[in-house]
């Protein structure tokens, strides 16, 4: 209905619209530095077939790729999109644009690589969570996301078809929120995943490392490197990851024993006390 009174410039005289699909959308915001200012929708590959709302009367729709808007004064913002969206992809460095991920909505993700990534003034403030149960790469999503806070629910996402985590918050500098919820059952790659993410401190006790047994446990290097780890997290998750199954053995546990000692020690620094 929207599109088609902004994008066609119809006038429907009805009784309105009876339901609300304000929270299928997908929302950021977005902010300019100077007038005529465009910003672009970032997408790689295909099976795209978008509706993106810039918020300044114009809709865009049946968008197949890319989407690039210009707004005629400086400002913020938001930015709507509903429909086929499976993946948003940075290509440039350097993003300072994106401001904020307001609404999750909707949108099947099947692909976080590289979504986010060098979106220096980017935080997460959405309160419900993005639908991933098709994701199994989230490499480089928040990299260099330095203003990254977010909130409690980064804890509820679901990632339990995720694979890599490579580099997902490295640089992150501001990023402290718990993950131990996360089931990283079928994570092989966990390279970089919080190194230089200075502020996270939090115990990841619960996380299940089996899918190192069958993997390269390099994979794992440099997983919290410049990251301070108080005292009780750091024993917290030393221990739960070294504590056994019923149906574990000793030799079973080796390949994450010889991972703990060589990717903890000697970073990340601890706490003294």
């Amino acid at each position: 209905r929207q599109a088609l009174i902004h994008g066609y410039n119809w006038t429907i005289t009805d009784a309105g619209k009876t339901t609300d699909c304000t929270n299928r959308r997908f929302i950021t915001t977005w902010k300019t530095e100077s007038d005529n200012e465009s910003i672009t929708i970032p997408t790689e590959g295909g099976g795209y077939n978008y509706l993106v709302d810039w918020s300044d009367g114009t809709v865009d729709i049946d968008v197949t790729g890319n989407a690039t808007h210009s707004y005629a004064t400086t400002g913020t913002y938001t930015v709507s999109i509903l429909g086929d969206f499976p993946r948003m992809y940075v290509h440039t460095n350097h993003n300072t644009q994106r401001q904020t991920s307001e609404q999750w909505g909707s949108i099947q993700w099947d692909a976080m690589w590289r979504a986010f990534s060098t979106c220096s003034n980017l935080n997460v403030v959405a309160t419900d969570v993005p639908d991933l149960s098709n994701v199994t790469n989230m490499g480089r999503m928040f990299f260099g996301c330095n203003s990254l806070v977010g909130n409690a629910q980064f804890n509820n996402w679901d990632v339990s078809r995720v694979n890599n985590f490579g580099s997902t918050f490295q640089g992150a500098s501001s990023f402290n929120q718990p993950l131990n919820n996360w089931d990283v059952s079928k994570v092989i790659k966990f390279t970089s995943m919080f190194a230089g993410a200075a502020s996270f401190d939090q115990s990841l006790a619960d996380w299940d490392l089996s899918s190192l047994l069958d993997s390269n446990v390099s994979n794992a290097a440099a997983m919290f490197q410049g990251v301070t780890l108080s005292t009780e997290n750091y024993d917290a998750t030393l221990i739960g990851w070294a504590t056994l199954d019923p149906a574990e053995k000793r030799s079973d546990m080796n390949p994450i024993l010889d991972f703990i000692v060589s990717d903890f020690y000697p970073e990340p620094q601890i706490e003294q006390g």
